[in-house]
């Protein structure tokens, strides 16, 4: 199936004007990506498309406020936080759809973070289905193997050491994916050195709004991913306690490939299984 392909602006809850790609096959349900921290919409983008022309709907993928081309010429004293991305960026791009596609059903997929800003704003009352990729909680001593000492590293040294000097996370220098603004890394960080992640952070009072999800959740964690253990995918997944709840944890061996890993579920190899399988999940009955 043919998919149109156009980059637009989405106007955040707060009208921060944030980058966006919409993929258009059809009539047929709004998925909206949401991305993993420091990850650029462009890295969904053969995934988005597979989806809309599978789904005869359409995507949109979006770049939280300073990452991709959401990002202002310089970091440096640029005003972020993960709270903005879920309750600014992540709703307004609810907003948008609900404005311009009216009465057609939106859908989620969320990696990583994007399972997680679900559960910080009101707007997921909108949202009727969601599949998590690799959402966990990054408490790092959930991490599995050697990548625990590096993530302990990362949010307790090597990221706060990088910061300070620069007044941003130089991430691409960093190995984890783009810079990202302080204010973003500093929650990521603290989230990470606390055992609840940012269920126990007191400056967040928008994780009540994960017990108002009534939606359906399907989480796919991966079998080897250091940060995503079962047990890392269920801390988030128990929180949504009203949603229609399932957990699919598939390993390399499950899809004849040699690893998967946090980022790998979207590369085009996986479109006919594990891409397959998320699609014919999202187009199940939603009664």
């Amino acid at each position: 199936m043919d998919v149109n392909i156009r980059d637009i602006q989405i106007p955040a809850a707060d009208g921060f004007a944030l980058a966006a790609t919409l993929f258009e096959a059809g009539g047929g349900p709004v998925v909206v990506m949401s991305a993993a921290a420091a990850v650029p919409r462009r890295f969904y983008r053969h995934f988005a498309s597979f989806l809309a022309g599978d789904l005869n709907g359409s995507v949109v993928t979006y770049d939280y406020r300073g990452v991709g081309d959401s990002r202002p010429k310089s970091l440096v004293g640029f005003e972020a936080s993960m709270r903005d991305w879920a309750t600014r960026d992540f709703a307004g791009v609810v907003d948008w759809v609900r404005r311009t596609a009216p009465g057609r059903p939106i859908l989620l997929v969320g990696h990583s973070f994007g399972g997680l800003a679900l559960g910080l704003t009101d707007r997921n009352a909108f949202v009727e289905r969601a599949v998590f990729v690799a959402t966990i909680s990054g408490y790092w001593g959930n991490v599995v193997g050697a990548e625990k000492l590096r993530v302990w590293l990362f949010a307790h040294l090597l990221g706060p050491l990088a910061t300070l000097p620069l007044g941003y996370l130089p991430g691409s220098r960093l190995g984890i994916g783009e810079d990202l603004p302080r204010g973003v890394f500093a929650d990521w960080a603290r989230w990470i050195r606390s055992r609840h992640f940012h269920f126990e952070d007191p400056g967040l009072p928008e994780t009540r709004h994960y017990a108002d999800y009534r939606g359906a959740i399907l989480a796919i964690g991966l079998a080897d991913d250091p940060w995503g253990p079962p047990k890392g995918v269920e801390a988030v997944l128990s929180r949504y306690t009203a949603a229609r709840r399932e957990h699919r944890h598939p390993g390399p061996r499950d899809v004849g490939a040699k690893s998967i890993g946090h980022m790998g579920f979207f590369r085009p190899e996986f479109r006919e299984t594990l891409w397959r399988e998320t699609a014919d999940w999202l187009a199940a009955d939603r009664t």
